[in-house]
């Protein structure tokens, strides 16, 4: 497997750029965080918080990301049906909105890394930046 150069993109800063560009991909009416923040809230303050956000992951990508920030809750939720039967049930994972952020903004540089050097299955067209589902239509 091919590893990145010490001067790739994994290991330069995020830029604002980068984080407006995963905060636009954010839905409004999700599911609150462990710390009662609404991704709603997020949105809404808008540019009083990119700048604590962007220095706020720039520490993490320098010194490391902080394992209390790595805490999740599994909700289950019952769909309907016999409540004795495992797949009538539904796990929801709840974390904190600052490690989904960072986790979007990590996921985006290994996709575009991987896509660079080819390393995307060629059936997995989800992964891939100019693929679409429908491009697959023909194996039905």
């Amino acid at each position: 497997m091919t590893e990145p150069p010490p001067n790739h993109t994994f290991n330069t800063d995020i830029t604002l750029v980068k984080l407006l560009q995963v905060l636009t991909k954010l839905q409004r009416n999700k599911v609150v965080d462990l710390d009662g923040i609404k991704t709603k809230f997020i949105l809404d303050i808008g540019e009083l918080l990119h700048m604590p956000l962007l220095t706020t992951f720039n520490y993490f990508m320098a010194e490391g990301f902080p394992k209390a920030l790595c805490t999740k809750v599994v909700h289950v939720f019952f769909k309907g049906g016999n409540a004795y039967e495992f797949d009538k049930y539904i796990g929801i994972t709840v974390g904190p909105i600052l490690t989904k952020l960072f986790a979007i903004i990590l996921n985006k540089r290994l996709n575009e890394w991987a896509e660079e050097h080819g390393l995307h299955a060629k059936g997995q067209v989800g992964f891939h930046k100019y693929y679409h589902i429908t491009d697959q239509l023909f194996i039905l």
